[in-house]
């Protein structure tokens, strides 16, 4: 199942379900980011698992990544003092494009080598969105809850 356009986006950190108690302290901590606008170069595809049957299609991030790799460190220190766990895996950003609900007959190297090393595009990041996912069986609808501008460069 393909990403629909509306849908993409970059998890600069997953936070998972917060109390509305601590709504207004993970929406604070968020507030003044001190991290500087940068470009993202969006590039090369893969998927995971890397090998064997894939389970999502990813398209990877080159140029601006130490810049977002940076961002996340600080989002993520910044929540876990407002009493959010830290994330038990290695950030890996990427943007999703497909998950593949029924991987037969498909291998992961055979699938993206083609477009491997594909440009896809760039961006320019100058905030991050604070969204909450709500799922539904047409799958989630990702709604804004506040948007913290970057500044400088």
């Amino acid at each position: 199942t393909w990403v629909t356009a509306e849908r993409l986006h970059i998890t600069v950190r997953f936070i998972g379900h917060v109390e509305d108690s601590k709504g207004d302290a993970v929406r604070g901590v968020l507030a003044a980011l001190p991290g500087e606008r940068f470009d993202l170069t969006i590039a090369g595809v893969g998927t995971f698992p890397p090998k064997g049957g894939p389970r999502v299609i990813w398209a990877g991030l080159t140029a601006g990544r130490p810049q977002l790799i940076s961002l996340e460190k600080l989002v993520s220190d910044r929540l876990r003092e407002a009493g959010v766990p830290p994330e038990e895996r290695p950030f890996n950003p990427h943007v999703t494009l497909a998950r593949v609900r029924d991987a037969q007959g498909l291998r992961a190297g055979t699938l993206v080598q083609p477009v491997r090393d594909l440009v896809l595009g760039s961006t320019r990041v100058d905030a991050i969105t604070l969204f909450e996912s709500r799922l539904s069986p047409k799958g989630p609808t990702y709604v804004a809850l506040a948007r913290t501008p970057l500044v400088g460069n």
